[in-house]
Protein backbone atom coordinates (compact mmCIF):
# COMPACT_ATOMS: atom_id res chain seq x y z
CA UNK A 1 0.00 0.00 0.00
CA UNK A 2 2.86 2.38 0.84
CA UNK A 3 4.37 1.67 -2.58
CA UNK A 4 1.09 2.60 -4.28
CA UNK A 5 0.80 5.84 -2.32
CA UNK A 6 4.42 6.69 -3.03
CA UNK A 7 3.87 6.06 -6.75
CA UNK A 8 0.82 8.35 -6.94
CA UNK A 9 2.47 11.04 -4.80
CA UNK A 10 5.63 10.88 -6.89
CA UNK A 11 3.67 11.51 -10.08
CA UNK A 12 1.98 14.52 -8.48
CA UNK A 13 5.40 15.94 -7.56
CA UNK A 14 6.60 15.33 -11.13
CA UNK A 15 3.67 17.34 -12.48
CA UNK A 16 4.43 20.16 -10.05
CA UNK A 17 8.06 20.46 -11.17
CA UNK A 18 7.08 20.27 -14.83
CA UNK A 19 4.81 23.27 -14.29
CA UNK A 20 7.47 25.08 -12.26
CA UNK A 21 10.22 24.70 -14.89
CA UNK A 22 14.01 24.66 -14.41
CA UNK A 23 15.52 26.04 -11.23
CA UNK A 24 18.09 28.81 -10.78
CA UNK A 25 21.31 28.96 -8.78
CA UNK A 26 21.42 31.26 -5.78
CA UNK A 27 24.85 32.41 -6.89
CA UNK A 28 23.56 33.54 -10.28
CA UNK A 29 24.16 37.28 -10.22
CA UNK A 30 21.90 37.97 -13.17
CA UNK A 31 18.87 36.85 -11.26
CA UNK A 32 19.45 39.27 -8.43
CA UNK A 33 19.95 42.24 -10.72
CA UNK A 34 16.75 41.73 -12.67
CA UNK A 35 13.32 42.82 -11.42
CA UNK A 36 11.16 39.92 -10.25
CA UNK A 37 8.49 38.64 -12.60
CA UNK A 38 5.48 36.62 -11.48
CA UNK A 39 5.59 33.43 -13.52
CA UNK A 40 2.65 31.31 -14.59
CA UNK A 41 3.67 28.63 -12.08
CA UNK A 42 3.69 31.17 -9.24
CA UNK A 43 0.29 32.31 -10.38
CA UNK A 44 -0.81 28.65 -10.32
CA UNK A 45 0.48 28.41 -6.76
CA UNK A 46 -1.54 31.47 -5.83
CA UNK A 47 -4.57 29.92 -7.45
CA UNK A 48 -4.04 26.80 -5.32
CA UNK A 49 -3.73 28.97 -2.21
CA UNK A 50 -6.90 30.77 -3.20
CA UNK A 51 -8.76 27.49 -3.69
CA UNK A 52 -7.45 26.26 -0.32
CA UNK A 53 -8.61 29.49 1.28
CA UNK A 54 -11.99 29.06 -0.35
CA UNK A 55 -12.35 25.58 1.16
CA UNK A 56 -11.60 26.97 4.61
CA UNK A 57 -13.99 29.83 4.01
CA UNK A 58 -16.74 27.44 2.97
CA UNK A 59 -16.38 25.44 6.18
CA UNK A 60 -16.43 28.61 8.27
CA UNK A 61 -19.44 29.89 6.36
CA UNK A 62 -21.64 27.09 7.69
CA UNK A 63 -20.85 28.08 11.26
CA UNK A 64 -21.77 31.68 10.50
CA UNK A 65 -25.04 30.89 8.79
CA UNK A 66 -27.05 31.05 12.01
CA UNK A 67 -25.18 34.04 13.37
CA UNK A 68 -26.29 37.68 13.45
CA UNK A 69 -27.02 39.29 10.10
CA UNK A 70 -24.39 41.88 9.08
CA UNK A 71 -25.29 45.47 8.34
CA UNK A 72 -26.61 45.80 4.80
CA UNK A 73 -25.60 48.85 2.75
CA UNK A 74 -27.84 50.62 0.25
CA UNK A 75 -25.98 49.13 -2.72
CA UNK A 76 -26.31 45.66 -1.22
CA UNK A 77 -30.03 46.22 -0.67
CA UNK A 78 -30.35 47.14 -4.32
CA UNK A 79 -28.64 43.93 -5.38
CA UNK A 80 -30.85 41.91 -3.02
CA UNK A 81 -33.97 43.57 -4.43
CA UNK A 82 -32.89 42.71 -7.98
CA UNK A 83 -32.25 39.12 -6.97
CA UNK A 84 -35.60 38.95 -5.17
CA UNK A 85 -37.44 40.18 -8.27
CA UNK A 86 -35.73 37.51 -10.35
CA UNK A 87 -36.67 34.84 -7.81
CA UNK A 88 -40.30 35.98 -7.84
CA UNK A 89 -40.37 35.94 -11.63
CA UNK A 90 -38.93 32.42 -11.69
CA UNK A 91 -41.47 31.29 -9.09
CA UNK A 92 -44.38 32.62 -11.19
CA UNK A 93 -42.98 31.00 -14.34
CA UNK A 94 -42.55 27.70 -12.50
CA UNK A 95 -46.14 27.80 -11.21
CA UNK A 96 -47.39 28.57 -14.72
CA UNK A 97 -45.30 25.74 -16.17
CA UNK A 98 -46.56 23.37 -13.47
CA UNK A 99 -50.17 24.17 -14.34
CA UNK A 100 -49.50 23.61 -18.04
CA UNK A 101 -47.63 20.42 -17.16
CA UNK A 102 -50.71 19.12 -15.31
CA UNK A 103 -52.92 19.80 -18.33
CA UNK A 104 -50.46 18.15 -20.70
CA UNK A 105 -50.25 15.03 -18.53
CA UNK A 106 -54.04 14.71 -18.44
CA UNK A 107 -54.13 14.78 -22.24
CA UNK A 108 -51.45 12.12 -22.67
CA UNK A 109 -52.56 8.73 -23.91
CA UNK A 110 -50.86 5.52 -22.83
CA UNK A 111 -48.51 4.19 -25.49
CA UNK A 112 -47.57 7.59 -26.89
CA UNK A 113 -43.99 8.71 -26.37
CA UNK A 114 -43.08 12.29 -27.17
CA UNK A 115 -39.49 13.45 -26.86
CA UNK A 116 -39.19 17.22 -26.44
CA UNK A 117 -35.92 18.94 -27.29
CA UNK A 118 -35.17 21.54 -24.65
CA UNK A 119 -33.53 24.87 -25.35
CA UNK A 120 -29.84 25.56 -24.90
CA UNK A 121 -28.95 22.14 -26.27
CA UNK A 122 -25.18 22.68 -26.15
CA UNK A 123 -25.05 23.06 -22.36
CA UNK A 124 -22.82 20.01 -21.97
CA UNK A 125 -21.78 17.23 -24.32
CA UNK A 126 -20.83 14.60 -21.74
CA UNK A 127 -19.83 14.18 -18.11
CA UNK A 128 -16.08 14.40 -17.56
CA UNK A 129 -13.93 12.77 -14.89
CA UNK A 130 -10.50 13.18 -13.31
CA UNK A 131 -8.32 10.96 -11.13
CA UNK A 132 -5.62 11.73 -8.58
CA UNK A 133 -2.83 10.03 -10.54
CA UNK A 134 -3.33 12.10 -13.70
CA UNK A 135 -4.27 15.36 -12.01
CA UNK A 136 -7.36 17.59 -12.21
CA UNK A 137 -6.17 19.20 -15.45
CA UNK A 138 -6.78 15.89 -17.25
CA UNK A 139 -10.60 15.90 -17.46
CA UNK A 140 -12.14 13.50 -19.99
CA UNK A 141 -15.30 11.40 -20.49
CA UNK A 142 -15.04 8.20 -18.45
CA UNK A 143 -14.20 5.84 -21.34
CA UNK A 144 -11.55 8.21 -22.69
CA UNK A 145 -10.05 8.74 -19.24
CA UNK A 146 -9.80 4.97 -18.67
CA UNK A 147 -8.14 4.57 -22.07
CA UNK A 148 -5.66 7.35 -21.29
CA UNK A 149 -5.01 5.89 -17.83
CA UNK A 150 -4.29 2.46 -19.35
CA UNK A 151 -1.84 3.99 -21.84
CA UNK A 152 -0.16 5.96 -19.05
CA UNK A 153 0.25 2.91 -16.78
CA UNK A 154 1.64 0.80 -19.63
CA UNK A 155 4.25 3.49 -20.27
CA UNK A 156 5.19 3.36 -16.58
CA UNK A 157 5.67 -0.42 -16.65
CA UNK A 158 9.28 -0.20 -17.83
CA UNK A 159 10.37 1.85 -14.81
CA UNK A 160 7.94 0.92 -12.04
CA UNK A 161 6.96 -2.65 -12.95
CA UNK A 162 4.65 -4.24 -10.42
CA UNK A 163 3.02 -1.02 -9.13
CA UNK A 164 1.43 0.16 -12.41
CA UNK A 165 0.49 -3.45 -13.21
CA UNK A 166 -1.37 -3.64 -9.89
CA UNK A 167 -3.16 -0.36 -10.61
CA UNK A 168 -4.15 -1.69 -14.03
CA UNK A 169 -5.77 -4.74 -12.43
CA UNK A 170 -7.64 -2.76 -9.79
CA UNK A 171 -8.66 0.26 -11.88
CA UNK A 172 -9.32 -0.97 -15.43
CA UNK A 173 -11.52 -4.04 -14.86
CA UNK A 174 -14.97 -4.88 -13.57
CA UNK A 175 -15.23 -5.83 -9.90
CA UNK A 176 -15.81 -9.56 -10.45
CA UNK A 177 -13.06 -9.82 -13.08
CA UNK A 178 -10.65 -8.03 -10.77
CA UNK A 179 -11.52 -10.24 -7.82
CA UNK A 180 -11.04 -13.51 -9.75
CA UNK A 181 -7.75 -12.36 -11.30
CA UNK A 182 -6.31 -11.26 -7.97
CA UNK A 183 -7.29 -14.54 -6.29
CA UNK A 184 -5.71 -16.57 -9.11
CA UNK A 185 -2.46 -14.57 -9.15
CA UNK A 186 -2.29 -14.74 -5.36
CA UNK A 187 -2.56 -18.55 -5.58
CA UNK A 188 0.26 -18.68 -8.17
CA UNK A 189 2.62 -16.71 -5.91
CA UNK A 190 1.68 -18.60 -2.74
CA UNK A 191 2.34 -21.94 -4.45
CA UNK A 192 5.79 -20.73 -5.54
CA UNK A 193 6.66 -19.47 -2.05
CA UNK A 194 5.57 -22.75 -0.48
CA UNK A 195 7.18 -25.00 -3.15
CA UNK A 196 10.22 -23.11 -4.40
CA UNK A 197 12.02 -26.26 -5.59
CA UNK A 198 9.05 -27.53 -7.65
CA UNK A 199 9.32 -26.43 -11.33
CA UNK A 200 5.64 -27.20 -12.03
CA UNK A 201 4.53 -24.28 -9.84
CA UNK A 202 6.75 -21.92 -11.83
CA UNK A 203 5.16 -22.84 -15.18
CA UNK A 204 1.84 -21.56 -16.59
CA UNK A 205 0.55 -22.93 -19.91
CA UNK A 206 -0.76 -19.88 -21.76
CA UNK A 207 -3.39 -21.84 -23.71
CA UNK A 208 -4.93 -23.10 -20.46
CA UNK A 209 -8.58 -22.02 -20.42
CA UNK A 210 -8.57 -21.14 -16.72
CA UNK A 211 -5.55 -18.89 -17.23
CA UNK A 212 -7.10 -17.30 -20.31
CA UNK A 213 -10.41 -16.57 -18.57
CA UNK A 214 -9.11 -15.62 -15.14
CA UNK A 215 -5.86 -13.74 -15.82
CA UNK A 216 -4.93 -13.20 -19.46
CA UNK A 217 -8.26 -11.53 -20.33
CA UNK A 218 -7.88 -9.09 -17.42
CA UNK A 219 -6.01 -5.85 -18.05
CA UNK A 220 -2.80 -5.90 -16.06
CA UNK A 221 -2.95 -9.63 -15.26
CA UNK A 222 -0.19 -10.82 -17.57
CA UNK A 223 1.78 -7.61 -16.92
CA UNK A 224 1.77 -8.30 -13.18
CA UNK A 225 3.11 -11.84 -13.67
CA UNK A 226 5.89 -10.58 -15.93
CA UNK A 227 6.74 -7.86 -13.40
CA UNK A 228 7.31 -10.46 -10.65
CA UNK A 229 9.60 -12.61 -12.81
CA UNK A 230 7.58 -14.71 -15.29
CA UNK A 231 8.87 -14.79 -18.88
CA UNK A 232 7.16 -16.00 -22.05
CA UNK A 233 8.96 -18.99 -23.60
CA UNK A 234 8.22 -21.83 -26.01
CA UNK A 235 8.46 -25.39 -24.68
CA UNK A 236 7.40 -28.86 -25.76
CA UNK A 237 4.40 -30.19 -23.86
CA UNK A 238 4.01 -33.85 -22.70
CA UNK A 239 2.30 -34.68 -26.03
CA UNK A 240 5.37 -33.49 -27.95
CA UNK A 241 3.71 -30.30 -29.22
CA UNK A 242 5.40 -26.93 -28.84
CA UNK A 243 3.43 -24.44 -26.77
CA UNK A 244 3.91 -21.03 -25.20
CA UNK A 245 4.40 -20.90 -21.43
CA UNK A 246 5.01 -18.29 -18.77
CA UNK A 247 8.05 -19.51 -16.83
CA UNK A 248 9.77 -18.25 -13.69
CA UNK A 249 13.42 -19.08 -13.13
CA UNK A 250 14.51 -20.81 -9.93
CA UNK A 251 16.55 -17.78 -8.88
CA UNK A 252 13.49 -15.53 -9.23
CA UNK A 253 11.42 -18.04 -7.25
CA UNK A 254 13.96 -17.93 -4.42
CA UNK A 255 13.61 -14.15 -4.14
CA UNK A 256 11.21 -14.34 -1.18
CA UNK A 257 11.28 -10.61 -0.45
CA UNK A 258 10.21 -9.68 -3.96
CA UNK A 259 7.34 -12.18 -4.09
CA UNK A 260 6.09 -11.31 -0.60
CA UNK A 261 6.19 -7.60 -1.46
CA UNK A 262 4.16 -8.29 -4.62
CA UNK A 263 1.59 -10.25 -2.59
CA UNK A 264 1.27 -7.46 -0.04
CA UNK A 265 0.88 -4.93 -2.82
CA UNK A 266 -1.86 -7.00 -4.41
CA UNK A 267 -3.68 -7.47 -1.09
CA UNK A 268 -3.60 -3.77 -0.22
CA UNK A 269 -4.46 -2.36 -3.64
CA UNK A 270 -7.63 -0.35 -4.26
CA UNK A 271 -8.96 1.13 -7.52
CA UNK A 272 -7.94 4.65 -8.48
CA UNK A 273 -11.01 6.73 -7.73
CA UNK A 274 -12.52 8.65 -10.64
CA UNK A 275 -14.04 11.97 -9.60
CA UNK A 276 -16.68 13.94 -11.45
CA UNK A 277 -14.95 16.94 -13.02
CA UNK A 278 -16.69 20.25 -12.38
CA UNK A 279 -16.20 21.23 -16.04
CA UNK A 280 -16.86 24.84 -15.00
CA UNK A 281 -18.28 27.17 -17.63
CA UNK A 282 -19.00 30.89 -17.29
CA UNK A 283 -21.59 32.90 -19.20
CA UNK A 284 -22.57 36.56 -19.39
CA UNK A 285 -26.27 37.44 -19.47
CA UNK A 286 -28.20 40.24 -21.14
CA UNK A 287 -30.65 42.39 -19.19
CA UNK A 288 -33.73 40.31 -18.47
CA UNK A 289 -32.36 37.25 -20.30
CA UNK A 290 -34.18 34.08 -19.37
CA UNK A 291 -32.08 31.02 -18.54
CA UNK A 292 -33.50 28.27 -20.72
CA UNK A 293 -33.58 24.63 -19.67
CA UNK A 294 -30.59 22.55 -20.75
CA UNK A 295 -30.68 19.40 -22.81
CA UNK A 296 -28.65 16.89 -20.82
CA UNK A 297 -26.58 14.03 -22.25
CA UNK A 298 -27.59 10.43 -21.60
CA UNK A 299 -24.72 10.18 -19.07
CA UNK A 300 -26.93 11.99 -16.56
CA UNK A 301 -29.61 9.32 -16.46
CA UNK A 302 -29.87 5.76 -15.28
CA UNK A 303 -33.01 5.16 -17.36
CA UNK A 304 -32.92 3.89 -20.96
CA UNK A 305 -35.05 4.60 -23.99
CA UNK A 306 -37.24 1.56 -23.28
CA UNK A 307 -38.19 3.08 -19.96
CA UNK A 308 -39.70 6.25 -21.43
CA UNK A 309 -43.23 4.85 -21.18
CA UNK A 310 -42.71 4.06 -17.51
CA UNK A 311 -41.30 7.55 -17.03
CA UNK A 312 -44.47 8.96 -18.60
CA UNK A 313 -46.58 7.06 -16.09
CA UNK A 314 -44.30 8.25 -13.29
CA UNK A 315 -44.88 11.86 -14.38
CA UNK A 316 -48.63 11.30 -14.07
CA UNK A 317 -48.17 10.02 -10.51
CA UNK A 318 -45.87 12.96 -9.73
CA UNK A 319 -48.59 15.46 -10.70
CA UNK A 320 -50.98 13.69 -8.34
CA UNK A 321 -48.44 13.85 -5.54
CA UNK A 322 -47.93 17.56 -6.10
CA UNK A 323 -51.62 18.11 -5.33
CA UNK A 324 -51.78 15.97 -2.17
CA UNK A 325 -50.27 16.17 1.31
CA UNK A 326 -46.99 14.25 1.57
CA UNK A 327 -45.51 12.93 4.80
CA UNK A 328 -41.81 13.40 5.52
CA UNK A 329 -41.19 9.67 5.08
CA UNK A 330 -42.92 9.69 1.69
CA UNK A 331 -40.88 12.68 0.51
CA UNK A 332 -37.63 11.02 1.61
CA UNK A 333 -38.60 7.89 -0.30
CA UNK A 334 -39.23 9.98 -3.41
CA UNK A 335 -35.81 11.64 -3.09
CA UNK A 336 -34.16 8.21 -2.89
CA UNK A 337 -35.96 7.18 -6.08
CA UNK A 338 -34.68 10.35 -7.75
CA UNK A 339 -31.16 9.43 -6.71
CA UNK A 340 -31.52 6.08 -8.48
CA UNK A 341 -32.92 7.69 -11.65
CA UNK A 342 -30.27 10.38 -11.98
CA UNK A 343 -26.51 10.09 -11.63
CA UNK A 344 -25.40 13.70 -12.05
CA UNK A 345 -26.76 17.21 -11.72
CA UNK A 346 -25.98 20.29 -13.81
CA UNK A 347 -25.81 23.16 -11.31
CA UNK A 348 -26.07 26.74 -12.54
CA UNK A 349 -25.66 29.75 -10.30
CA UNK A 350 -26.73 33.25 -11.32
CA UNK A 351 -24.97 36.30 -9.89
CA UNK A 352 -26.38 39.79 -9.36
CA UNK A 353 -23.97 41.28 -11.92
CA UNK A 354 -25.49 39.28 -14.80
CA UNK A 355 -23.19 36.29 -14.91
CA UNK A 356 -23.91 32.58 -14.80
CA UNK A 357 -21.54 29.81 -13.72
CA UNK A 358 -22.18 26.15 -14.48
CA UNK A 359 -20.70 23.00 -12.98
CA UNK A 360 -21.36 19.25 -12.88
CA UNK A 361 -21.89 17.31 -9.63
CA UNK A 362 -22.73 13.77 -8.62
CA UNK A 363 -26.25 13.58 -7.17
CA UNK A 364 -24.72 12.14 -3.99
CA UNK A 365 -22.60 15.24 -3.38
CA UNK A 366 -23.85 17.72 -0.83
CA UNK A 367 -24.92 21.32 -1.33
CA UNK A 368 -21.85 22.19 0.73
CA UNK A 369 -19.74 20.93 -2.20
CA UNK A 370 -21.51 23.49 -4.39
CA UNK A 371 -20.68 26.19 -1.83
CA UNK A 372 -17.01 25.21 -1.81
CA UNK A 373 -16.94 25.28 -5.61
CA UNK A 374 -18.48 28.76 -5.64
CA UNK A 375 -15.99 30.09 -3.09
CA UNK A 376 -13.17 29.05 -5.43
CA UNK A 377 -14.72 31.12 -8.25
CA UNK A 378 -15.26 34.39 -6.38
CA UNK A 379 -13.03 37.45 -6.67
CA UNK A 380 -13.17 37.49 -2.86
CA UNK A 381 -13.12 33.79 -1.86
CA UNK A 382 -13.81 34.56 1.81
CA UNK A 383 -17.02 36.50 1.05
CA UNK A 384 -20.22 35.25 2.68
CA UNK A 385 -23.27 34.37 0.60
CA UNK A 386 -26.51 32.42 0.45
CA UNK A 387 -27.68 30.15 -2.35
CA UNK A 388 -31.36 30.57 -3.13
CA UNK A 389 -33.82 28.56 -5.16
CA UNK A 390 -36.92 30.18 -6.66
CA UNK A 391 -39.22 27.58 -5.09
CA UNK A 392 -37.38 26.64 -1.88
CA UNK A 393 -35.69 29.90 -0.95
CA UNK A 394 -32.60 29.64 1.26
CA UNK A 395 -31.50 26.11 2.13
CA UNK A 396 -31.45 25.21 5.82
CA UNK A 397 -29.25 22.11 5.65
CA UNK A 398 -26.37 22.19 3.19
CA UNK A 399 -25.09 18.79 4.33
CA UNK A 400 -27.92 17.08 2.41
CA UNK A 401 -27.20 15.65 -1.01
CA UNK A 402 -28.43 17.26 -4.22
CA UNK A 403 -30.74 14.26 -4.70
CA UNK A 404 -32.22 14.68 -1.21
CA UNK A 405 -32.85 18.36 -1.92
CA UNK A 406 -34.44 17.58 -5.28
CA UNK A 407 -31.79 19.56 -7.19
CA UNK A 408 -31.54 17.02 -10.02
CA UNK A 409 -30.94 16.58 -12.90
CA UNK A 410 -30.46 20.35 -13.40
CA UNK A 411 -31.05 23.43 -11.28
CA UNK A 412 -30.49 27.19 -11.41
CA UNK A 413 -29.69 28.89 -8.11
CA UNK A 414 -29.19 32.55 -7.23
CA UNK A 415 -26.09 33.83 -5.46
CA UNK A 416 -27.08 36.29 -2.72
CA UNK A 417 -24.01 38.07 -1.32
CA UNK A 418 -24.30 38.97 2.37
CA UNK A 419 -21.91 41.91 2.14
CA UNK A 420 -20.57 44.48 -0.31
CA UNK A 421 -18.11 42.93 -2.73
CA UNK A 422 -15.99 44.34 -5.51
CA UNK A 423 -17.38 43.83 -8.98
CA UNK A 424 -17.16 41.61 -10.84
CA UNK A 425 -18.29 39.08 -8.24
CA UNK A 426 -16.41 36.32 -10.05
CA UNK A 427 -12.61 36.31 -10.23
CA UNK A 428 -10.65 37.62 -13.21
CA UNK A 429 -9.51 34.10 -14.10
CA UNK A 430 -13.11 32.91 -14.25
CA UNK A 431 -14.35 35.93 -16.20
CA UNK A 432 -11.65 35.50 -18.84
CA UNK A 433 -13.39 32.27 -19.89
CA UNK A 434 -16.88 33.83 -20.03
CA UNK A 435 -18.94 33.70 -23.22
CA UNK A 436 -22.41 35.14 -23.96
CA UNK A 437 -25.11 32.73 -22.81
CA UNK A 438 -27.30 33.37 -25.85
CA UNK A 439 -24.78 31.93 -28.34
CA UNK A 440 -24.33 28.61 -26.52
Amino acid sequence: MDMLKKFVKGKKVDRHFKRTGPGAKLSDGASSSQPSVVSGSMQGSRDEDRVHASDVAAQAALKRMLGNEPTVSSSQKKIQMMAQRELEQERRERESASAKFSDDIKNLRVGETTVHELDHSNAISSVKFTCELLGDEMALPKDQLRSYLESYLRDEMEEEGVVPATLMITSLNQTEQRKIAMETIRKYLQNILENQSEPKFRKIRMSNKAFQDRVFSVKGGREFLEAVGFEEKEETNPEGIKEMYLLMSESAALDDARLIQALELLDGATPLALKVARDTKTFTLKDGEKISSPKLPSDFFNITGEELKKEQERMTVQVDRMTTMRTREMREKDSKQAEYRYKYSLVRVRTADKCLVQGVFSVGETLLAVRQWLHSLLSQPEAQFDMKDAAIGTFKDETKSLAELGLVPAVTLHLDMKQDVNLPILSEEVMREAVPFSIE
